[in-house]
């Protein structure tokens, strides 16, 4: 976490955006997401101050979404989170403001490094008010120090939706088969 990028210096956002439309060149794509949570410290200072530069992340999410929409308005935007408020706060992540002004397409709620069989979706889709976008659980190919089987992964799934979950994320699943012995699929 001591080498991540701070999105509160105008050069790390320029760098990022960059990168960001050499890939749009590239590639024709139906959407793009930006993984606040690998790894979830993207700006400076102690938690209070970091809530006080969540302008930066919300500036930054404004300027990909406009880039996106220069391309091609069809593409989506999505954002990985963590799954609480308290977690948005902690990393800058203002999602009201988000929605609010129509940045993002959907949220991923999603724990780090690992799966979680409930979360506190229904505080999440509160907090977007009058505007609110789908909210994806994610699932990680471990929870706790076991990798998942087919019956953990369909446990999780199943209490992800329970907590108001539009969908489920897989991340990293093509990672899976390195440690798994039975396919979950």
């Amino acid at each position: 976490m001591a080498h991540c990028l701070d999105y509160s210096r105008p050069e790390v956002q320029d760098y990022i955006l960059s990168t960001i439309a050499e890939l749009l060149d590239l590639y024709e794509i139906d959407g793009f997401q930006l993984d606040w949570l690998r790894f979830p410290r993207h700006l400076s200072g102690r938690p209070e101050e970091v809530w006080e530069k969540r302008s930066c992340i919300t500036s930054f999410t404004a300027r990909v979404r406009r880039l996106l929409q220069e391309e091609n308005p069809t593409i989506l935007l999505s954002a990985r989170i963590p799954t609480s408020l308290p977690g948005c706060r902690f990393l800058g992540a203002d999602v009201t403001e988000w929605t609010r002004q129509g940045l993002v397409d959907f949220l991923v709620a999603t724990p780090f490094l690992t799966t979680d069989f409930h979360m506190p979706i229904p505080e999440l889709r509160t907090a977007l008010g009058d505007h609110p976008v789908p909210i994806y659980a994610d699932v990680e190919f471990g929870h706790g120090p076991q990798i998942h089987c087919p019956e953990s992964l369909r446990a999780a799934a199943a209490g992800l939706f329970a907590c108001q979950a539009d969908g489920i994320y897989v991340f990293n699943f093509p990672c899976w088969t390195e440690y798994i012995g039975a396919r979950p699929y």
